[in-house]
C-alpha cells in the first residue's frame, strides 16, 4: 500500500508535519472559523426572518386599529340611526292619536 511500508508512511507523515506545521496549525485554525461563519450566517437568518415577523406584526396591528376604528364608527351610526328612529316612531304615534 505504503512504497516505504507503514512504518516509512509514518516517518514521513511526521516529516511533512515537522516541516508544514504552518498547514496543520492553520487547518486548525480555519475550522472554528468557518464554524463562527456558519453561525454568523445563521444568526443573520434567524434576524432576517425576526425582522419579517415584526414588520408583518406591526401590519397587522394597525389593520387591527383601523377596523377597531371603522367598528366604532359603525357603532355610532346605528346609536345616532336608533335615536332617529325612535324619535320618528314617536312622532308617527302622535300623528296617530291626533287623528283618532
Amino acid at each position: 500500500m505504503y512504497p516505504f511500508g507503514a512504518q516509512g508512511a509514518i516517518f514521513w507523515e511526521k516529516q511533512f508535519r515537522a516541516t508544514n506545521n504552518h498547514f496543520y496549525v492553520n487547518c486548525r485554525q480555519v475550522k472554528p472559523l468557518l464554524e463562527v461563519t456558519k453561525q454568523e450566517e445563521k444568526l443573520t437568518q434567524k434576524e432576517d426572518e425576526l425582522k419579517q415577523i415584526r414588520e408583518k406584526l406591526e401590519s397587522q396591528l394597525r389593520s387591527k386599529d383601523e377596523y377597531e376604528k371603522r367598528l366604532q364608527d359603525a357603532l355610532e351610526d346605528k346609536a345616532a340611526l336608533a335615536e332617529q328612529l325612535q324619535a320618528e316612531v314617536e312622532l308617527c304615534a302622535e300623528a296617530e292619536e291626533m287623528r283618532a
